[in-house]
């Protein structure tokens, strides 16, 4: 009796996750057709391949740990018309245990069974998110310090189409009416470490990153800039002692107006474009020209929370996930046909 009491407890702590579902814009260049092909040619293609292995790209040839991304997984909805699928990263490197062949072989296997195999998944699968794409809008649940970058790459090399762009949604409402942003501060919030030969000063993580990890990005500072810092910052005497003192950080500026005659989408799909690249997206921030508070590049994109079931071992439902991100497609297109 004692063990039952046991269990149930065990199955009371189970809690739901919340996690955010961001949305982007499938962008159309086929200007004959109504929306992007983008979802149809990467469901031709899941359809005609017949293993999970047809589906690896490896990242970069030469790379000892010989990474791959794919679709081990997917399905479709019939109610928002859209493709869901399942997406990792492994790492199947020489010296550790491998994902056995007979998965690779087969059609498609889920996370479940990856999770299943006498191998140890946290060494071999080095992450895995969920997407779901429909005609004109892709949702997924890739964190919000991820770009979509390496998404978009993977889908335009499935799909043989390099045109195929996703845009971040920016979600326009009282809070921050898009008409009232004034500029952009793109600022890295790492002091600058050191100096190259050349005389430039290399930060320790770039303005904007563009990949799965950070670039530097080199920043020339004038006299006129160095006298400045100086003229603030009584008692330093040189450029040495000030980044030897983490003083300087870098910070960009953009300014910009809405023009009077360009629709709202358009502006939307503009700034969605200037917060594509960006990872941290707590260190881009809107200024407003009222002067009320400003929006962190987090606050404008169109995030929906939602509450998925776990399994006893932490790990989140696919089809609860799907559901939901169905859901959302359908809310996104409901939102476009009455605007």
């Amino acid at each position: 009796m004692g063990s039952l009491d046991n269990q149930n407890k065990k199955n009371k702590e189970i809690k739901p996750k919340t996690i955010k579902l961001r949305a982007f814009k499938i962008e159309n260049s086929e200007l004959s057709k109504s929306s992007s092909p983008a979802k149809e040619m990467l469901l031709s293609k899941l359809k005609s391949t017949s293993t999970v292995k047809e589906r690896c790209l490896i990242l970069a040839p030469e790379d000892p740990k010989n990474e791959q991304d794919l679709i081990p997984h997917y399905q479709v909805s019939e109610k928002s018309r859209s493709v869901f699928c399942t997406m990792v990263r492994v790492a199947p490197s020489e010296g550790v245990e491998k994902i056995p062949d007979v998965l690779f072989d087969k059609p498609s296997f889920t996370m479940s069974e990856l999770q299943s195999a006498a191998i140890d998944t946290t060494v071999v699968c080095k992450n895995h998110f969920y997407f779901c794409m429909s005609d004109d809008f892709l949702v997924t649940n890739l964190p919000l310090n991820k770009t979509v970058s390496s998404l978009q790459t993977y889908i335009r090399w499935l799909a043989e189409d390099e045109l195929i762009e996703f845009t971040p949604m920016i979600v326009n409402n009282n809070q921050a009416q898009l008409k009232d942003l004034k500029n952009i501060t793109i600022k890295d919030p790492s002091p600058i470490s050191q100096q190259s030969s050349s005389g430039s000063v290399q930060p320790q993580h770039g303005l904007v990153a563009t990949g799965e990890e950070e670039k530097n990005t080199k920043i020339k500072l004038t006299q006129s800039v160095m006298d400045a810092i100086k003229s603030a910052v009584p008692g330093l005497t040189n450029l040495k002692e000030i980044i030897d003192n983490q003083i300087v950080s870098a910070e960009l500026l953009i300014k910009f107006n809405k023009p009077r005659k360009m629709k709202e989408d358009d502006y939307a799909r503009i700034l969605g474009a200037t917060l594509k690249p960006v990872s941290d997206l707590d260190n881009i921030v809107f200024k407003r020209s009222d002067g009320r508070a400003d929006i962190k590049g987090k606050d404008l994109l169109k995030i929906k929370n939602v509450t998925i079931e776990v399994t006893e071992s932490g790990k989140l439902v696919e089809q609860s996930v799907f559901q939901e991100m169905s859901r959302f497609l359908i809310e996104i297109q409901s939102e476009k046909s009455n605007s």
